[in-house]
């Protein structure tokens, strides 16, 4: 996930601009012991009563491509990653 000082969103803005990596692993653990959709509900129960809404980039599992949502900024739907190994 990327994250700057010019972010929109205020829980993704940092002095500096910073990348944060999570395992894969990680959220297939939550999603395989049921705790995925609790987290889900809790951060956007804390992004409503931060920011007043939820974040427009995320979605549900499975639901659109994560690289939106790891952008980092609000993309449209024809938006791809522009990382090409």
């Amino acid at each position: 996930v990327g994250l700057h000082g010019g972010a929109s969103r205020w829980t993704r803005r940092v002095a500096w601009p910073t990348l944060v990596f999570n395992p894969h692993e990680q959220f297939e653990a939550m999603r395989g012991s049921g705790g995925m959709e609790l987290m889900q509900r809790r951060i956007r129960e804390r992004d409503v009563n931060l920011q007043g809404s939820t974040n427009p980039n995320l979605s549900d599992y499975g639901s659109a491509p994560e690289s939106r949502q790891y952008s980092g900024r609000r993309v449209d739907e024809q938006w791809r990653c522009p990382f090409r190994p």
